[in-house]
């Protein structure tokens, strides 16, 4: 009876441990990524160093700028020279050249972000489809746990119910766990 709903049931219980296994250490990584780059002294100088640069190029058409935007990093490579003794040198070049001469310890900037290569391999709305993935399927369970308490007939042997049961309840704290890093992992990221 219920034979679809259960096999649902019973497939989503086998692939939950699986999916958490998989996205808690993305949420870790992106958790450890965020805080190395706020923390960084060496990506810190290297943006003030652009930064600098941005604002020497703009004098008395802009003003100082106080930041930037990030997506204005891809400039950099476009902004060429137009001296014909520098032909082909870009604004990066530029940059490369002043941090090997000036600012060495900037070429270790590696060093403080072993997270962030990972973290950028996650792709935040594959993760949030994922967890409603696992939200859904736990509302499913507890429909069809509901209907088989509900139901007054069961089968002598049939452990289902008390299955999934027990499976439901470590679950749902499991998915709360789950969720609240999400949301703490989203807010890190966004700040």
């Amino acid at each position: 009876h219920h034979y679809e709903q259960r096999l649902k049931s019973l497939h989503y219980k086998k692939r939950f441990n699986i999916t958490l296994n998989d996205l808690f250490p993305r949420i870790n990584n992106i958790m450890e990524a965020s805080r190395e780059v706020s923390r960084s002294r060496r990506l810190r100088k290297l943006l003030e160093i652009v930064l600098a640069l941005g604002n020497y190029m703009n004098r008395g058409a802009r003003g100082n700028a106080f930041g930037f935007r990030l997506q204005s990093l891809n400039k950099l490579a476009d902004t060429k020279t137009s001296s014909a003794k520098a032909k082909g040198t870009t604004l990066l070049h530029y940059l490369v050249q002043i941090i090997e001469a000036k600012h060495k310890d900037i070429l270790r900037l590696e060093e403080d972000l072993p997270h962030v290569k990972e973290g950028s391999k996650v792709s935040l709305g594959e993760m949030d489809k994922d967890i409603g993935i696992l939200r859904t399927g736990l509302a499913e369970v507890t429909r069809e746990i509901e209907f088989h308490r509900s139901a007054a007939s069961t089968q002598p042997g049939d452990r289902f119910l008390p299955v999934m049961r027990d499976f439901y309840a470590q679950a749902s704290i499991r998915f709360v766990e789950l969720e609240d890093k999400f949301q703490d992992m989203k807010t890190r990221y966004v700040a």
